[in-house]
């Protein structure tokens, strides 16, 4: 009987060697399965997390679409009224009529200020008339004029731009 259990042994030792060796090599295999899984999880999560940061982007494209055209309003603006003090600066002296000196002259918006001496109170009512007979220049009135008996009387004179000044694009209306 020896002989015959060594024979029933080595078989049992034969198969328990058998189911080792594939115990291991699954477990290997499955491992590797695990760790392939694991690294495609990370990409995606990587791949989702920039997905995540590009639909932000998007959904702040409002903002920025908004951002952009205030930011083009105002250079339009600044480019429509740009040649407005070029423009007044050349129509003034053409209005003044002699004896009239400005000492100063304030653009706000459509609204001027000027300011000056005059060699008698007719030159400045010249001034105003020349002031409101202009195509491009509306309502002048005299603001505060201090009480003077000098020889020459100062005035100041406030007067807007016509609204078809303001409307044209490129600031001139010749």
């Amino acid at each position: 009987m020896k002989s015959g259990r060594a024979w029933v042994s080595w078989p049992s030792a034969a198969a328990i060697l058998a189911s080792a060796m594939t115990a291991t090599v699954v477990h290997f295999q499955l491992r590797d399965a695990q760790e392939t899984g694991n690294d495609r999880n990370t990409f995606l999560q990587r791949e989702i997390a920039k997905l995540e940061r590009e639909t932000d982007e998007i959904r702040n494209l409002p903002d920025y679409i908004a951002d952009f055209l205030g930011r083009k309003q105002v250079i339009e603006a600044v480019q429509k009224d740009r040649l407005q003090p070029v423009w007044l600066l050349d129509e003034l002296p053409r209005l003044r009529p002699q004896g009239v000196y400005l000492t100063s002259v304030k653009l706000e918006q459509s609204r001027i200020q000027v300011a000056g001496f005059a060699s008698s109170q007719k030159a400045v009512d010249e001034f105003i008339g020349n002031i409101a007979a202009s195509s491009r220049l509306a309502s002048p009135q005299v603001v505060d004029a201090p009480p003077g008996n000098a020889p020459l009387t100062a005035f100041p004179i406030g007067f807007s731009l016509k609204a078809e000044m303001r409307a044209e694009p490129s600031g001139q209306a010749r």
